[in-house]
């Protein structure tokens, strides 16, 4: 195993067990909710579950954006997926802030 394919592990590790932390976790302890848990990382989760995304973001910030949304959301549940493609029924946990961004994501996208 390379140095490269390590880190990528570690970085979803960190993805991983930051996906169910409340946002009251992340405000009181901004970069140590997950421990260990890098800055630039923590500063992406804490901006997508406050809902704050940047306003002019860089090609870099919308790639990382987009990465840790579409880690967290593959992890939802057949059942979570089942609730989500039926258009009668809203579910707001915390993958929606998840779903939120990857719009926000694909606006960005979109408009560079």
């Amino acid at each position: 195993m390379t140095q490269d394919e390590l880190q990528k592990l570690m970085y979803d590790s960190f993805i991983e067990k930051a996906i169910k932390k409340d946002i009251l976790a992340v405000i009181g302890n901004p970069y140590g909710f997950v421990h260990g848990i890098p800055k630039g990382l923590a500063d992406d989760i804490g901006s997508i579950k406050k809902g704050k995304l940047p306003k002019n973001p860089d090609a870099e910030t919308i790639n990382r954006i987009k990465y840790i949304c579409e880690l967290s959301l593959s992890k939802m549940s057949d059942r979570r997926k089942k609730l989500d493609s039926d258009p009668n029924s809203y579910v707001k946990d915390h993958f929606t802030k998840y779903q939120d961004a990857l719009k926000w994501v694909e606006l960005h996208l979109k408009d560079s």
